[in-house]
This record gives structure tokens, sequence and C-alpha cells, in this order.
């Protein structure tokens, strides 16, 4: 069964590239991906990592269709992984119909939101008849709980450490697109129906700007954070930190937005609930052409997207991890520009 029949993404360029940096970008102009399907399996393993395994398998379903080329190594560890909690996790939970929303790359809150809700939303004309059934991990995160209160999703469990289930039907949508892309149409509507859900004012104030601070994170903070004050001062920016803040405050936040910056990294998944027309303003690792995600997801939402490149504060560090040093003029003549458009 088809949830999605193929589509193509078309996505504009961002509204301060230049022309040296087009082949930062280039490659996500436009792309193709094939139909989404909604899988069934029949007598199959849940594992509490995350991964649906069918008797006659090793090899995770998530695997099969994975957009990723992985060594043998990584296959062979995978097979091992399965083998161990095939075996020791003992209780056994007898599921008649199970749905899963997840893979074993679900696990941290930009998926989450953008790789597993959606998913959620494609299959909420099947999901009633159905237990959704969610790895172990997911269960420390508030967020969950609260999103899946908001879809209206009440009939959920967490497989809980030595558990596994066994499902006699497993319900299984497959990834929209590779990870860092998605369907516009789903996003906008995903989008449209969490705001309403959060309950937010159909008229308030849409005129707030944020900046999305990670100081209090243990990587990826701008170094230089309070020498840039002054120039987020200027601009009327405030500066807020959503890991204080709950998922429905979060979204009612982000609501009033009309202009964000942030430095890569899960705060900027919160872009999802800007209207369109808003701005935000990427603060990323200099060269980086590899993480647009949110290039992509702007793009999606109809968010005017900006970037800043910013060299780490250690040179050589990982990215993933580096702190990131912004060039003050730089972020000061792009926010008054991004001011200025709007």
């Amino acid at each position: 069964m088809n949830l999605l029949e193929p589509f193509q993404v078309l996505r504009p360029s961002p509204k301060d590239m230049y022309l040296a940096d087009a082949v930062l970008f280039s490659h996500e102009f436009s792309k193709n991906f094939p139909a989404v399907r909604l899988l069934s399996f029949r007598n199959s393993w849940i594992l509490g990592e995350g991964y649906v395994v069918p008797p006659w398998s090793l090899v995770p379903i998530s695997e099969w269709f994975n957009e990723r080329q992985y060594d043998l190594v990584h296959q062979f560890k995978t097979v091992v992984k399965v083998l161990l909690s095939r075996n020791l996790s003992r209780t056994v939970i007898e599921v008649p119909e199970a749905l899963v929303i997840t893979d074993e790359f679900s696990n941290s809150y930009f998926h989450w939101l953008a790789d597993c809700l959606p998913r959620l939303w494609l299959v909420r004309k099947n999901w009633h008849n159905s237990l959704l059934v969610l790895p172990r991990h997911l269960q420390a995160w508030p967020i969950v709980r609260d999103s899946l209160n908001l879809m209206g999703a009440n009939q959920f469990m967490f497989l809980r450490p030595g558990e596994k289930a066994k499902a006699h039907k497993v319900l299984l949508p497959e990834r929209i697109a590779p990870t860092g892309n998605f369907h516009p149409a789903v996003m906008r509507q995903l989008r449209e129906h969490l705001i309403k859900a959060a309950g937010v004012p159909k008229v308030q104030n849409r005129r707030r700007r944020f900046y999305i601070s990670r100081n209090k994170a243990r990587g990826r903070r701008l170094r230089n954070e309070h020498e840039a004050e002054p120039v987020f001062s200027k601009y009327g920016f405030e500066t807020v930190f959503l890991e204080e803040k709950n998922f429905q405050e979060q979204i009612c936040l982000l609501a009033q937005a009309e202009v964000v910056v942030a430095v890569h990294g899960a705060g900027l998944t919160n872009v999802l609930f800007m209207n369109p027309g808003s701005a935000v303003l990427e603060l990323r690792h200099s060269g980086d052409a590899h993480n647009n995600c949110y290039f992509s997801l702007a793009g999606a939402l109809e968010l005017n997207y900006y970037y800043l490149h910013c060299p780490p504060a250690v040179p050589g560090e990982n990215m993933r991890t580096a702190d990131l040093v912004a060039d003050l003029e730089k972020l000061d003549f792009i926010l008054g520009k991004m001011v200025g458009s709007i």
C-alpha cells in the first residue's frame, strides 16, 4: 500500500548564498524520491533497540531499505546485536497488531520530530487498531509522550529492559525520505496540526526574534556568545534555552517567531513550528556541505533560509562537537538584511 506517490522536491537557494558557496548547496536544489509504502509483516520480533526482525531473518527490516551502504563490519555488529537482544530479552509481550515508526537510528530530538512523527502522521488513519511499540530509550524523553498526546496517539508502549515484543502483525511505514529530506506537504500538515493541538492562539504576536542558545549543551556552542549579545540586542533578539521548556511551550514560542538564529543542532528542529515567510539563520561549521537538513527543512516549510559559516574554536575539532566562533561584523550584516526584508 502506497502512503505517498513518488515525488520531487525543488528548494530555493539560501537568501544570502555567495557564488563560491554554491557547491555546498547545489546538490540539494532538486531531488526525486520514490513512493512511500506501508509495509506489513507477520509474526515478527520487535526488539528493545528499535529493531523489527522477521522470524526468518537476522537483519532488521530497516536495514533492507536503508539509503546508507554499510560495510561488512557494521552488518556483522548488527547481526550480533539482534542475536543478543533476542536471547537476552527473556520477557515476551504478545501484541496482536503493532505499529512501528522508529528504527535503530531514531535516537535524537531531530529524528523524532523530523523522521518519526511524519511517519505517524501518514498512518493516522491506519493506527486505531494498532499498538504503537517504541524502543526503550525513548521513554526517558518527555517530548515523546507530549508529542504523541498532541498527535492523538493514546495506544502506545515502551519496551523495558529485558523485554521484546512478538507481534502477530506489524505495520511499518517506510521512511518518507533519506534523513535530512522532507515531503513539503507532509511537514506543513504536521506543523498545522501540532500548532493547533498545542493551543496556539490564532491572533498573537508573531514578530518576536529569538536566538536559541546552546550554551548549556555539551558541544556545538557559540564560543563568543557573550560578545555577540550586543549584536543580537541591537536587532531586538531574545535569548532562549529551549531545554528549559516543555514541548507545548516550545511550539507556542516558535509560532511567535519572525526570525530565529541558532547554531546547527537540535534546537533548530523547532523551526517546524514557525509560520511561512519567517526567517532562519543557521550558524554552521565552515565548509560543511553535508549537514543541510535545516536548509532542506526550511525549504519544505516555506521559510527564508540564511547561513553564516563559522570556524571551530579549536581548529581541526570534529564538527559534531566543535564549538564555533561567529564573525560579529558578518553576523551584524546578515541580521540587518534579515530584519530589513521582513
